[in-house]
């Protein structure tokens, strides 16, 4: 309520353990529906920016860092991330090998993502980016680019990056 923020109970995760200890910093304006789901487990951090809109049934799961910048939205049911399950050990199943840090995802400011996107490890998406629907980003998203598939391309690029997102 101090930081003026709209949460829809349940929220899951470490979200009052991390608040606390400083792991999570929560801006002013946030809005995160019913079902998000934070992971922050040891000294991992999630960053979330002024105004940032998390829909229901996302999950923010950090191993040591992802930051959301100002006037993103990120749609029901997506997966932000900064590591991978281990997949080495062909005899080992992939959840028993704990965790690959891939580095920090960052989501830069005025970010739309749609419903059901995965973001993975060590990703930057940058301003004014669109990721469609149900694509998987691997790879970091230029400024003002609309990106979609599996795994994530280039359709479209904005004509003049120094206008709002709503040029792409």
């Amino acid at each position: 309520m101090r930081r003026e923020c709209y949460v829809v109970w349940p929220l899951y995760g470490h979200v009052l353990q991390a608040l606390k200890e400083g792991r999570l910093e929560i801006d002013q304006g946030v809005t995160m529906l019913a079902g998000c789901w934070l992971t922050l487990p040891g000294d991992a951090r999630i960053r979330i920016q002024r105004n940032v809109w998390l829909n229901g049934n996302l999950m923010l799961h950090a191993y040591e860092l992802i930051e959301i910048g100002e006037f993103t939205g990120i749609g029901r049911g997506s997966l932000i991330t900064d590591a991978i399950h281990r997949t080495s050990d062909p005899i080992m199943p992939p959840l028993a090998q704990g965790m690959e840090l891939k580095g920090p995802t960052r989501i830069g400011r005025r970010v739309q993502i749609y419903n059901n996107v995965t973001v993975l490890g060590g990703v930057t998406v940058g301003d004014g980016a669109i990721v469609a629907p149900n694509s998987v980003v691997t790879h970091d998203v230029e400024p003002y680019t609309m990106v979609a598939g599996v795994p994530a391309r280039i359709v479209k690029r904005a004509e003049n990056t120094s206008s709002a997102p709503s040029t792409i």
